[in-house]
């Protein structure tokens, strides 16, 4: 899909934002009147509902607000608007305006917080084209756009705020394609707007710009747009500019060098001609009648009466019935509705030409649908008779785009003006109130804001997940621990009761105290038979040096008690015989088994130990003390 992208500065965005509204010299201005808000909107009847939204415009002369609310899914309502005159000698940008900008947000929205405010940017290089992209993964679907959209537009992706859409399937040659709405504005502009509501203390949910406006109104079904296929033209001061919505979706934007300055340099070129005419046509009548297309010039007037280029924009103006009639510089110059209608009809003929070439090379060229409706806005107040040629010439339903008409559902309760050219001052605001991050692009949160919104999010739910786990373990181990202290403490609150109560002894509970016990020492004996031998060879093992090679050990029972005879209360003596031999200097070798003799008494098992014998031999050699041991314990006999 070709790019479209001739529309650049910023008169041209503004005048398609707000009407083109502009500053006069002689100090009057042609701007759609519009009504005074009243003060603190937000604070009465809608301050505590959700799903509203503030739409706000800050043009050349006002402030503009439109107040909706969303029910549901596509429903919506008109809450209210209202609009601030900025002072004639008040600079944009200084101190003075932001704390006018401040009060005004604060009379019309109330506190901050009370609603979601979206603002329309009034930048000068705002970029928006449309084109096609082969079907794609969608992982790979970001580089693909960036890709081609550089072919397109020359920005610096550093510099520049960029964000696409996909607005779904096409088919271009025969081929399915994806159709991506994107658009690029100077990062250097986006913080300018942003920092201006911030300094006035009302940050902004979102910014948006003219195109996106309209395409929320047709979006959200304000103005049906499904399976048609719709232009909105904007007739400017100095130029125009066709949008062409296909089932709501912004598919092409394309300006036009003509505009109502046009207009008015037809009128004053073609002014004299048409006097000439006049007047012989004026000299052959018998009697003019009343109500004549063409009225009676005096001849100071025919020699040197000829309206200016501010005269004739007065005169076009004054053909819309919401204007203030211009009689008196319509009679000046022997003017009516119908005579300036002919004079600025080569201008509007050479307009409507080019929407017809842009409808032309939409339908042929790219291979898209039919035009089936066309939507007219200007930058004067409304002209029937324009409407009305514009759609003979173009075979074309044509009306005034208006969709804060009184008797639309969803304006219904809304104090609406009683004026279409009064109405549509607000329209662009509207579409600003309609955005939605689900279905507006953002130029202060783009694809790679959310992105890396995403992960930050990501991020910090996995700390919290890691987090929530460790207070969970620690709970649970607290609770636990709880548990256990209340079990112990539970059981000695018991046993202090039977203190306190006395043990009452009776001869079972004797019996059982006994059976008990004895079962306790059955069980001690057992255990003390089983791992005494490994209890001695371990104690043996522990205390033996490397000197000393043990070559035997055997266990003797005497069997007899180990106090006096017949008194078994000091249990049955044992007696460990270890036979082995000591290594080393044969000049130390008593001395070293004396010391090992000494560590073997030492030991808490053992009560005595005795050599029973000792030989030297020598062996492989080496001279070494051959020696018998006897160490004796007393192992109880209960």
């Amino acid at each position: 899909m070709a790019s479209e992208k001739e529309i650049t500065s910023t008169e041209k965005l503004l005048d398609v934002i707000r009407g083109g509204a502009e500053k006069q010299e002689s100090g009057a201005s042609d701007e759609v009147p519009v009504r005074e808000s009243h003060e603190s909107l937000l604070t009465g009847r809608f301050a505590r509902q959700k799903g509203v939204t503030i739409g706000i415009d800050v043009g050349y002369s006002r402030i503009r607000f439109v107040t909706v609310s969303q029910g549901s899914h596509k429903r919506w309502k008109l809450l209210d608007y209202g609009s601030f005159a900025i002072p004639i000698d008040m600079e944009k940008g200084t101190p003075a305006f932001t704390a006018f900008l401040k009060e005004s947000l604060a009379k019309y929205c109330g506190p901050p917080g009370k609603a979601d405010l979206w603002a329309m940017m009034s930048a000068a290089n705002v970029e928006v084209c449309n084109f096609a992209v082969p079907v794609v993964a969608r992982k790979e679907l970001e580089n693909v756009v960036l890709w081609s959209a550089k072919k397109e537009l020359d920005f610096n992706e550093s510099e520049s705020v960029f964000d696409y859409e996909v607005q779904g399937e096409i088919v271009e040659s025969g081929v399915e394609k994806l159709g991506i709405l994107f658009y690029t504005v100077p990062r250097k502009n986006v913080e300018e707007t942003r920092e201006l509501f911030d300094a006035a203390g009302y940050p902004l949910t979102g910014l948006t710009i003219a195109p996106m406006a309209l395409q929320n109104i047709f979006r959200t079904d304000w103005v049906p747009a499904q399976d048609r296929t719709i232009a909105s033209l904007y007739i400017g001061r100095g130029w125009s500019r066709i949008d062409i919505f296909s089932g709501g979706d912004l598919v092409m934007t394309r300006g036009i060098k003509a505009g109502i300055n046009s207009m008015a340099e037809s009128l004053v070129d073609e002014y004299p001609a048409w006097r000439q005419s006049a007047a012989r046509e004026a000299s052959h009548a018998d009697i003019p009648e009343s109500g004549d297309a063409v009225l009676e010039l005096s001849g100071a007037q025919q020699a040197d009466a000829t309206p200016d280029l501010d005269q004739a924009r007065q005169l076009i103006q004054a053909l819309s019935p919401d204007s203030k009639p211009e009689t008196e510089l319509a009679e000046r110059f022997g003017l009516n509705d119908e005579a300036i209608f002919t004079l600025i009809r080569p201008a509007l003929e050479r307009l409507v030409r080019q929407v017809e070439r842009t409808f032309e090379h939409y339908v042929v060229n790219m291979g898209r649908e039919t035009i089936s409706a066309i939507y007219l806005s200007t930058a004067m107040n409304v002209c029937p008779p324009m409407v009305d040629y514009i759609a003979g010439q173009l075979d074309t339903s044509c009306d005034i785009l208006d969709p804060l008409d009184p008797s639309h559902p969803w304006v219904e309760g809304a104090t609406a003006e009683e004026s279409v050219s009064e109405r549509s001052a607000y329209v662009p605001v509207l579409g600003v109130a309609l955005s939605h991050q689900s279905h507006t692009l953002n130029l202060i949160y783009t694809k790679e804001d959310q992105k890396q919104r995403k992960k930050y999010l990501l991020a910090n739910y996995v700390a919290l997940a890691v987090i929530g786990v460790l207070l969970l373990s620690g709970v649970g181990w607290y609770a636990w621990c709880d548990r256990v202290v209340a079990g112990k403490q539970d059981r000695v609150a018991r046993l202090e009761q039977q203190v306190q109560k006395g043990i009452e002894i009776t001869e079972a509970s004797v019996r059982n105290m006994v059976a008990d016990l004895k079962q306790e020492r059955q069980r001690a004996r057992e255990m003390r038979d089983r791992y005494l031998s490994a209890a001695v060879f371990g104690e043996v093992s522990s205390v033996t040096p490397e000197k000393i090679k043990v070559m035997n050990i055997k266990t003797v029972l005497d069997g007899m008690p180990a106090g006096e005879k017949g008194d078994s209360s000091r249990g049955v003596q044992r007696n460990m015989l270890i036979d082995g031999f000591v290594t080393g200097v044969s000049d130390t070798l008593d001395a070293d088994l004396i010391d090992y003799v000494m560590n073997i008494q030492s030991s808490p098992l053992f009560e005595r130990v005795v050599i029973n014998a000792k030989v030297p031999e020598t062996i492989e050699g080496q001279e070494v003390l051959r020696f018998t041991l006897t160490a004796s314990m007393e192992v109880p006999s209960t």
